[in-house]
């Protein structure tokens, strides 16, 4: 018989691919690996970013975070998906206001119904997953007012832009954001 993984052993290795589970025996929903020694291609992802990621799609919120990406140090607030393309979709239809309002407002509607049958879809996924399996991991991890760092400087100045990453390609983040100093 096979000795349970439990949420903070040490025994890594030899928990891998097997659930871990809480000190009464209960299967946690995220599975903790120690992958010492493994490169990052094959490390898996994120846990606790995954788990932040999922609760700002479920519950709408803003997290100050900042992310190393690929080199690159990001900051501003982790939003929802819902958050996200009703954001994008509002940016994008201003650039269609001197064409046609009624153009904009039809991009700006897609963005926006792309971000309601997405938030929908996600909780659809959560509900019929089982004690026994995960939530389906997100794919995309979403900020806005986002700036990023160059030296000392923080690009843009004064309010940031949306952005929209892989979060397979972050390797580091911490909460809160940077700020300039005076």
């Amino acid at each position: 018989m096979q000795e349970n993984c439990t949420f903070g052993s040490v025994r890594g290795a030899a928990c891998k691919g097997r659930p871990y589970r809480d000190r009464q025996g209960k299967t946690l929903t995220r599975k903790v690996y120690f992958m010492e020694g493994e490169n990052s291609q094959n490390a898996p992802r994120d846990w606790l970013l995954e788990t932040l990621v999922n609760l700002a799609n479920q519950f709408e919120l803003g997290i100050p975070i900042t992310l190393i990406v690929q080199g690159a140090v990001i900051t501003g607030q982790l939003i929802g998906v819902k958050q996200y393309f009703t954001e994008y979709g509002s940016v994008l239809g201003q650039g269609f206001r001197g064409l046609s309002e009624e153009i904009a407002a039809s991009v700006q509607r897609i963005f926006t119904d792309t971000g309601d049958q997405s938030l929908v879809s996600l909780r659809d996924r959560n509900q019929q997953d089982t004690e026994e399996s995960e939530p389906e991991s997100p794919t995309y991890i979403h900020l806005k007012d986002t700036k990023f760092v160059f030296g000392s400087s923080l690009t843009p100045e004064g309010n940031g832009v949306l952005w929209r990453g892989r979060i397979s390609e972050v390797v580091g983040f911490s909460l809160g954001t940077l700020e300039r100093s005076v």
